[in-house]
């Protein structure tokens, strides 16, 4: 405590030595004193410096403020499934081995023997309604730390944020098997549990659609990484492994095998005989301004 109070007092000293250098300076100016305008400055600089490393010695002033009340928010949420698991024991059912009217978190038993690496030796559920998410040997376990948004936001206010540890990774997004979109945050979007967006948009919005793609980008934001077919204008079609895309769809495609179809008439019969090109190109770039029509890659039943 002791120190905080030395630090803002000498904080408080810098800036009144601030302030009476400043009424020096202007006091040279009015006279037009031109040597003594330099010394002026010179303590005005002196001072500013002296009022920064005073700051930067405060403890704890370079911390993200709203990143320490993520961090807080996460741990009372923490707190509270700790309570909620707690009171699922107490209506735990020891003759019949049920549980009344509380979901046991599934992902507990998998995670806790989980290393670096590892692969998930269960399949994984929806900690919220049960579906199947991803099956058993699917994902990759990943320790790293993530700071992300949480599925609920209240309105009119700053992004709510949540620091969360250990994740189920995937290599191909298709591997999911209930993938769904959430609200765009701050400009992206993040899977989620299909079945519980759903169930989510049927009691805010009665018209559901039947599908979890919500806007037409959607459909070709599933199909990053995966080889697509473009229709595009002159009679070109391309084929390729998608890698990046824009609103324009703007495309950039690797692995690209070109068609380019063209027509002539024979002069004998005067039928209309088509030739189509071919060509292997390693990396393309895709002008948005060219597409006729993208089409995501057909999975195998």
């Amino acid at each position: 405590m002791n120190s905080s109070e030395n630090k803002e007092e000498q904080c408080q000293n810098n800036l009144n030595k601030i302030y009476s250098d400043l009424l020096h300076l202007i006091c040279s100016f009015e006279k037009g004193s031109g040597s003594e305008l330099t010394v002026r400055l010179r303590q005005v600089e002196s001072g500013l410096e002296q009022l920064r490393e005073a700051i930067r010695s405060i403890p704890d002033i370079q911390n993200n403020e709203q990143r320490q009340r993520d961090k807080i928010a996460s741990l009372y949420r923490q707190i509270k499934l700790k309570d909620e698991l707690i009171q699922s024991f107490l209506h735990y059912d020891i003759v019949d081995g049920s549980e009344s009217e509380w979901f046991s978190p599934p992902l507990s038993d998998s995670t806790s023997s989980a290393t670096e690496g590892s692969s998930n030796e269960q399949r994984l559920v929806c900690g919220v309604c049960g579906s199947v998410v991803l099956l058993a040997g699917a994902g990759r376990w990943s320790a790293r730390e993530e700071l992300l948004p949480l599925c609920r936001q209240q309105k009119d206010v700053a992004t709510q944020k949540e620091t969360v540890s250990g994740f189920w990774t995937v290599r191909n997004m298709y591997d999911f098997e209930n993938v769904g979109f959430t609200n765009s945050v701050d400009g992206m979007k993040y899977l989620t549990c299909a079945d519980c967006e759903i169930m989510t948009e049927k009691k805010e919005v009665p018209q559901v659609l039947s599908s979890t793609v919500e806007e037409p980008l959607d459909l070709i934001k599933l199909s990053l990484d995966e080889r697509v077919y473009v229709k595009m204008r002159n009679d070109r079609e391309i084929r390729g492994r998608l890698h990046a895309y824009d609103q324009h769809l703007n495309m950039i495609l690797s692995n690209v095998e070109e068609t380019v179809t063209t027509s002539e008439v024979d002069e004998e019969s005067f039928e209309e005989i088509y030739r189509q090109t071919k060509r292997n190109i390693p990396m393309l770039y895709v002008r948005g301004d060219s597409v006729i029509l993208v089409s995501p890659p057909v999975r195998a039943s």
